[in-house]
């Protein structure tokens, strides 16, 4: 079992909403949930892209967690090359499973 290195996290703040990572040096602020959302996914994608498996966990404004994805970390070899995974983008999969959803 892959051990998670890294986590993504976005949560509700009195004007908007946070994302926060232990990989970013800083939380990030918006407006929009969405956008929050977006960054938070794009940052796991990339991080799993560099190897290092992430968890990402979506909370809503009750701080109720909604998504929990997790992205495994992408290892070098034939079949995780840059070409592969782009081809696996255009086709729209990624590295990524999603433990629960609700909207």
């Amino acid at each position: 079992m892959t051990e998670l290195e890294n986590w993504v996290c976005v949560k509700a703040v009195p004007d908007g909403w946070s994302v926060r990572s232990n990989a970013l040096d800083e939380p990030q602020f918006f407006c929009s949930g969405a956008k929050a959302e977006a960054l938070a996914h794009d940052l796991g994608r990339r991080l799993a892209e560099s190897g290092s498996t992430t968890s990402v966990t979506i909370h809503d404004r009750a701080d109720v967690a909604l998504v929990t994805a997790r992205y495994f970390g992408v290892e070098e070899g034939p079949l995780h090359s840059p070409a592969s995974r782009a081809r696996a983008r255009a086709e729209g999969r990624d590295f990524a499973t999603t433990d629960r959803v609700m909207t």
